[in-house]
């Protein structure tokens, strides 16, 4: 968790590309909150992340999320002490 939760850590272009596209559901296996990050700063609104035990709702039509499989740095273990 220490290792991507920094601030010099920035999304890269390939963040952005990958938001140019067509779709409001993303579910990714990375750790990092990059992907979400460049989302709020497109949509300019928050953006919903869900752990694999909550993926039902995803079936929101108008929720944009990203299913984080492998879990969450800023939900990490150390969160749980």
């Amino acid at each position: 968790a220490e290792l991507f939760d920094r601030p010099d850590v920035k999304p890269s272009l390939a963040h952005y590309l990958l938001r140019s596209l067509p779709i409001r559901k993303i579910v990714t296996t990375n750790y990092d909150q990059l992907l979400e990050d460049t989302l709020e700063r497109l949509l300019r609104h928050p953006v919903q992340v869900v752990d694999r035990g909550h993926v039902p709702k995803t079936a929101e039509p108008d929720l944009t999320c990203v299913v984080k499989l492998h879990g969450d740095v800023r939900k990490s273990d150390r969160d749980d002490t």
